[in-house]
């Protein structure tokens, strides 16, 4: 949005002032110039925003492995828990257990 209203007001000042290209040096400019100008800028910008979107999936990566990491520990700290409990009432402790391990 904000590149046409830019060519907007560029193709209306040029309706409005016909010696504004001349002044700015506009007119030496050859079609391929401008391609390759706005090639390198679009260029620079898809690599820019490509780098911003690989590091924000590797942050998001390494914390989903932090996550993991950290439900494995209370899934082990609750089974060892447990022990305790094993000998006297082993089904439920089996059962317990069991859901934990697939929850996990």
């Amino acid at each position: 949005l904000p590149a046409a209203i830019v060519a907007v007001l560029l193709v209306s000042m040029d309706e409005w002032q016909f010696t504004l290209r001349e002044e700015w040096s506009f007119s030496e400019l050859r079609s391929s110039q401008v391609w390759t100008v706005t090639s390198a800028v679009l260029s620079a910008l898809l690599s820019f925003r490509s780098s911003q979107a690989m590091s924000r999936f590797w942050e998001g990566t390494s914390l989903l492995h932090q996550m993991r990491g950290e439900w494995f520990d209370a899934v082990s700290c609750c089974v060892t828990f447990t022990r305790g409990a094993r000998k006297e009432k082993h089904d439920q402790v089996k059962k317990f257990r069991h859901i934990l391990v697939r929850l996990m």
